[in-house]
Formats: C-alpha cells, structure tokens, sequence
C-alpha cells in the first residue's frame, strides 16, 4: 500500500511544489471532459502562466526561483 501511494505521488505530483503535474491534469481533463459530454455540462479551465520567470531564475539564482514557485504553489493550497 504505501510502496503503491509513492509511486502515486511521484507519477502525478511536483516534487519541488507539492502541487499536480501535467500527468495528473491531463488525466484529470480528459475524465472531466467525458463526464461533462456525458451529461451535457460545460467545464472550464484556469491555466497560470509566470510571465518572464526565465529571467527570475537568470539574474537571482535557481534556488531563488525554487524558493518562488514554493511560494506561489502554496498560494494555490487549501488552507
């Protein structure tokens, strides 16, 4: 069981910020897709892009930029 849920985690979680990957979200969108066709219903999606982070991790560092995604992915959490 637990050899089965870190597999789970690091197939569909970032290990740097805790949130889903792009494994888990297209997974995730298809489901949601089929289930909406299936009963007729709408879905939207929110996609976040960090504009000019390049730069973030250029002039400050990686750790700095690691640092600022941990930031933002927390914003993201449930309280």
């Amino acid at each position: 069981m637990e050899s089965e849920r870190k597999l789970y985690q690091m197939a569909y979680y970032d290990s740097l910020t805790g949130l889903h990957n792009r494994e888990w979200f297209i997974d995730y969108l298809n489901k949601a897709i089929h289930a909406a066709q299936r009963r007729i219903h709408l879905i939207g999606v929110i996609l976040i892009d960090l504009d000019s982070f390049k730069s973030i991790n250029d002039t400050m560092g990686h750790s700095f930029g690691d640092q600022v995604l941990k930031v933002l992915a927390n914003s993201f959490l449930p309280a």
